[in-house]
């Protein structure tokens, strides 16, 4: 589990106000890959849930394993990371995979020798872009 992950789930038990309003900022990509998807998409549709009686509700809606899960990140002292990191941390996950699929497939496209100019610039469009966004997310 990734630091950014047990920084979530401590904040979703131990400040579930913070840990709503964080799940709440999170798209479907952002959690791709992350050992806690699914605890982040069941918080995310507890939304409406009163903080004060989250964890018990998000317990009690988990799986053994995810429960296992949430009860050892949340049993530290302290979270690995502020939610506001956590979040900015699953986007920049995000953006890094996006950028490595771009680059391999410009990859593809040369060792086939397929790459038009149209396409080479279309990719290397998107891999400016994504570099952009990774520079904010820094």
């Amino acid at each position: 589990m990734l630091p950014a992950e047990q920084g979530l789930l401590w904040t979703l038990i131990h400040r579930p106000v913070e840990g709503l309003a964080a799940v709440a900022q999170l798209d479907t990509g952002d959690l791709d890959g992350l050992l806690a998807a699914p605890i982040f998409r069941l918080a995310a549709s507890l939304s409406e849930t009163p903080p004060e009686v989250l964890p018990e509700v998000l317990r009690e809606r988990l799986s053994e394993g995810e429960r296992s899960l949430l009860d050892r990140a949340a049993s530290a002292e302290a979270p690995a990371a502020a939610a506001t990191d956590c979040i900015n941390t699953f986007r920049r996950l995000r953006v890094e995979r996006a950028l490595v699929e771009v680059q391999e497939e410009i990859d593809r496209l040369q060792e086939r020798a397929e790459m038009t100019d149209e396409a080479l610039a279309r990719l290397w469009e998107r891999k400016k872009e994504l570099l952009r966004q990774l520079e904010v997310l820094n």
